[in-house]
């Protein structure tokens, strides 16, 4: 959500592509520069004008982009096709991200308008979501409060509890995949390596590494349980400004993580401590969230008495942490990077795998 900015709604998939652009968030009162590059590089099917960069990642990029006849705004993933084959999750991965997305609708996650392709990549069309990402200010402030890690952590826990509902585990939690709006409430982004279980058990092994629950060490097969892990993990990173887990080599924090050896902060209150402690059990089946209650458990923790939850989750709690925004334009959230360049093949690349994108 923008400032100055209209409200939106969700896209419906069967929408047309007039249609789509009605519900992308329009910015009001504030002119905006017009960019003298004519070269269809920087436009997006000819619709969407590229503004900036908002991030890259390993199978691609994601800009901020602005539809040109109506002056909405949305952020755009794009996916190069080849680029995700070559991914050790392959092609299933943007289809499994773009299901997911249409099918979660939460405060706390990003909203999902449409999706496209071209002969070269594949287009998912998101909230732009203006406050940046929790890792940028967590660099900057070193650490966050007690507080505010806990009005960004119940608002995880009220995700995690909504997706594990749908059955639907979450797998890449850290503080890049969780944007700030304009009132410093979370989304949750990147659904890149998410998965309906449909009552089963994966083996997958993915995430980030300081992250990742032993049980995906272990190959043995694991469900929901790792998301809790995971946020035991953002709880330190968020009051301690580092992660629990620490080695000079991959093969040393696997061996740490399976073990369960790290230092506590001595800094953190005692219902923190306990509350990490119970999310860190390297025994999944000890471990809170984890034991039949599943978020129910966590919500019910000590360290969560003093905050209103359900004022939260209908958003009527001012946050403790606003991020700086000056108006529609303003970018200072997000780290500076080249302009990207959209480069399309004169054929339709791996139409066979992607025809029903």
């Amino acid at each position: 959500m923008n400032p100055n900015c209209s409200e939106y709604n969700k896209v419906d998939e069967a929408s047309t592509s007039t249609s789509v652009s009605m519900l992308l968030p329009k910015c009001n009162g504030h002119s905006l520069q017009e960019s003298n590059d004519s070269s269809p590089s920087m436009f997006i099917d000819e619709r969407f004008r590229i503004i900036s960069t908002l991030g890259k990642g390993n199978y691609g990029t994601v800009v901020l982009a602005e539809e040109k006849e109506t002056k909405r705004r949305c952020a755009i993933k794009i996916i190069k096709k080849r680029e995700l084959m070559l991914s050790s999750l392959g092609f299933k991965q943007v289809f499994n991200e773009k299901s997911i997305l249409q099918t979660a609708q939460f405060p706390f996650i990003v909203d999902f308008y449409g999706s496209f392709k071209s002969n070269s990549n594949l287009f998912l069309m998101l909230e732009f979501v203006q406050g940046g990402d929790l890792f940028t200010h967590l660099r900057k402030m070193n650490r966050f409060s007690e507080d505010v890690a806990k009005f960004f952590a119940i608002q995880i826990v009220l995700a995690f509890e909504y997706l594990h509902q749908l059955d639907i585990i979450y797998r890449d939690l850290k503080p890049e995949n969780i944007l700030l709006d304009q009132h410093g409430y979370c989304k949750l982004a990147d659904f890149g390596m998410s998965k309906q279980l449909n009552n089963q058990r994966t083996y997958t092994i993915c995430g980030t590494w300081e992250y990742i629950a032993p049980e995906i060490i272990k190959n043995q097969g694991y469900g929901t349980s790792i998301d809790w892990w995971m946020l035991g993990i953002l709880l330190y990173d968020l009051c301690n400004g580092r992660t629990p887990f620490k080695a000079a080599s991959l093969n040393e924090l696997q061996q740490a993580i399976l073990k369960g050896k790290y230092r506590m902060c001595q800094k953190f209150s005692a219902p923190l401590k306990s509350l990490i402690r119970q999310l860190l059990k390297t025994d999944c089946r000890k471990r809170i969230g984890c034991r039949g209650g599943d978020a129910r458990e966590i919500k019910a923790h000590a360290w969560f008495n003093n905050i209103n939850q359900r004022a939260v989750l209908q958003r009527r709690i001012t946050s403790p942490f606003l991020p700086t925004i000056k108006d529609c334009d303003d970018m200072n959230n997000f780290d500076f990077y080249e302009e990207t360049a959209i480069s399309e093949s004169s054929e339709i690349e791996l139409e066979n795998i992607f025809h029903d994108f």
